[in-house]
């Protein structure tokens, strides 16, 4: 098999794979510490992929009362690290319903259901 034809291979598997709709993103590692447990759950995730629906795969005891449909607040996450929830407030501020749901954003909190993992999680603590 020629290197031509290999890679012609590879470039029709990549489109074949995108077109599915399939990530071919680099994975985000974070973590994600369970206050009602006292333990923490490793896990990752492609870039732009719903962070609740990590957090509810990932088996993370949140109730998800709405559907992720910000009208509830029970998918409510805290960030420890105050710049890891100033570099999340730059990527994705958030919108007027998060903030009627929140009321405040004085205190390190946004709402999984509204966040995609990016890479300012990358290596974060996420405290539930």
């Amino acid at each position: 098999v020629s290197t031509q034809s290999t890679w012609g291979l590879c470039l029709k598997m990549l489109g074949f794979l995108l077109r599915r709709g399939l990530s071919t993103s680099k994975l985000v590692k974070f973590e994600v510490f369970v206050e009602s447990t006292g333990k923490s759950v490793a896990l990752e995730a492609p870039k732009g992929t719903p962070l609740a629906q990590v957090l509810k795969d990932g088996n993370i005891p949140l109730p998800f009362e709405c559907g992720f449909k910000c009208e509830c607040g029970t998918c409510a996450i805290e960030f420890k690290d105050k710049s890891t929830f100033e570099n999340v407030l730059k990527e994705q501020p958030p919108a007027a319903d998060e903030k009627s749901t929140l009321g405040s954003l004085d205190a390190p909190i946004r709402l999984s259901c509204q966040l995609k993992v990016s890479d300012a999680l990358e290596l974060s603590l996420i405290h539930i």
